[in-house]
């Protein structure tokens, strides 16, 4: 049971970093938007990348929203936390007429030693890194070591 506050500790730390970054996409997005070159943003290699790279935010997002809810790991401040970056992403989405991520619905067993140590989701379709003897969803990894912390955490079911 230890593991569950730390689980919901860490989940509330990914989750706040998540709505940031979308919140500065949309924040650029309504930016683009005033200036009257959205379509040109989104149209251009760079700005069409990093809405994307924002759609991979929000799939980290949704599925760090699902472990917690499916491990009954959701307390007050977590809930928050998942629905600050829902917000945003419905703001960013709304502004960008971008569809939702897919997310797998089922988080990993306690007996599936391949769950990423972030959202502990099985790997699933989308690609994934071995760090440390440990499983990661690349966009989990990278959005932990490069806005939550440098060290991946190790979560456990």
């Amino acid at each position: 049971e230890k593991a569950k506050p730390a689980r919901a500790e860490e989940w509330r730390r990914v989750l706040a970093r998540c709505a940031e970054e979308i919140q500065k996409g949309v924040t650029s997005a309504r930016q683009a938007e005033a200036a009257g070159v959205l379509a040109e943003v989104l149209g251009a290699a760079k700005g069409g990348a990093y809405f994307d790279a924002l759609k991979e935010v929000h799939a980290v997002a949704a599925r760090v929203r699902a472990s917690a809810q499916q491990l009954e790991a959701a307390d007050s401040e977590l809930a928050a936390a998942a629905a600050a970056a829902d917000e945003a992403w419905a703001a960013l989405s709304a502004l960008i007429r971008k569809e939702t991520a897919t997310v797998p619905t089922t988080v990993a067993g306690p007996s599936s030693p391949d769950c990423c140590g972030v959202c502990l989701h099985a790997p699933g379709p989308v690609p994934t890194a071995i760090v440390g003897g440990r499983h990661y969803h690349v966009a989990c990894a990278n959005l932990w070591m490069h806005r939550v912390d440098r060290v991946l955490p190790a979560l456990t079911v």
